[in-house]
């Protein structure tokens, strides 16, 4: 998506009690947001001198990225010479969540950057736009001593970004993954155990070994189109069925312990990774006590 600015315009109005009012200039806010400031309304027939008419000032800038919004809002927002406190600055309705709170850009400015469905962010969608809308809202503190010097403000905050775009124009970045896509990556997750030559770089064409001779074993996944993968091994068993369970029967790795190498004589070992997609091991070529047969099974 490309990022949009949005100026928000302020209208400052002069009364005769000094107040401040701040009706919308530039969206219609949703029903369901309630505004905290006060509109200054004249009494029927009274027309307003020149000195009550609404002032335009620009102390706030909305930045719309494609993921995100960021407001900048100057520390003088009324633009009377009286800086007010970040603190009492606010995305959305929520009075807890200090993370859509304004903190210090700069000397002189405030800034506010979350997500596009953070602080009660609703979005709505037209024929050609999606919008997301919020407020931002100042609610000043009394002092101790229980003075108020400036008024309540509601400022409505949109974005808009164009729903229909031309391929010719630029190109398009799904954020979102087909359920196709999905399902075919997870079934791409293939699990090999393959016996390994001793310098690690082909699979052993031999599977005999002699008693004691170390016997080199790589469990890998390969990765199709994942990233980040790391392979584990939870559990390594000898038997010497098809049935994993069957007696006789060697554990060497327990919950992912080489449960093994703990045993006297043993040099099972865990070797150090060189790739996240691979795990290599080394373990003693053994019988069991008693049995003549020469294959082990490994599962």
């Amino acid at each position: 998506m490309k990022a949009f600015h949005f100026q928000v315009i302020l209208l400052v109005g002069l009364c005769v009690s000094t107040s401040f009012a701040f009706p919308p200039t530039r969206y219609t806010q949703d029903a369901s947001f309630q505004s905290l400031a006060n509109t200054g309304r004249s009494e029927l027939g009274q027309q307003k001198s020149p000195a009550e008419e609404p002032q335009q000032v620009n102390t706030i800038r909305v930045t719309c990225h494609p993921d995100s919004l960021e407001i900048v809002i100057k520390a003088d927002m009324f633009a009377v010479g009286a800086p007010v406190d970040g603190d009492e600055i606010r995305l959305g309705v929520e009075t807890n969540n200090q993370y859509c709170r304004a903190t210090a850009s700069s000397a002189d400015e405030y800034s506010i950057s979350v997500g596009l469905v953070e602080c009660g962010t609703r979005h709505l969608v037209t024929e050609d736009s999606l919008i997301y809308t919020n407020l931002l809202i100042y609610s000043p503190e009394a002092s101790p001593y229980g003075v108020v010097r400036m008024e309540e403000a509601v400022i409505p905050i949109e974005c808009h970004y164009e729903r229909n775009y031309s391929l010719s124009r630029s190109s398009i970045m799904p954020t979102w993954i087909p359920f196709m896509s999905t399902q075919a990556a997870v079934e791409m997750l293939q699990f090999n155990l393959r016996i390994m030559t001793s310098d690690w770089q082909y699979k052993r064409g031999s599977n005999v070994f002699h008693l004691g001779e170390p016997i080199s074993i790589e469990a890998s996944v390969r990765i199709g189109h994942h990233i980040g993968l790391r392979v584990f091994v939870s559990s390594c068993v000898a038997t010497l069925s098809p049935d994993m369970h069957s007696s006789p029967r060697h554990a060497f790795i327990e919950n992912g312990c080489f449960v093994d190498s703990q045993l006297p004589g043993s040099r099972s070992q865990f070797l150090a990774r060189t790739q996240d997609d691979k795990l290599h091991m080394s373990i003693d070529a053994f019988r069991f006590y008693n049995e003549d047969r020469g294959e082990v099974r490994l599962y």
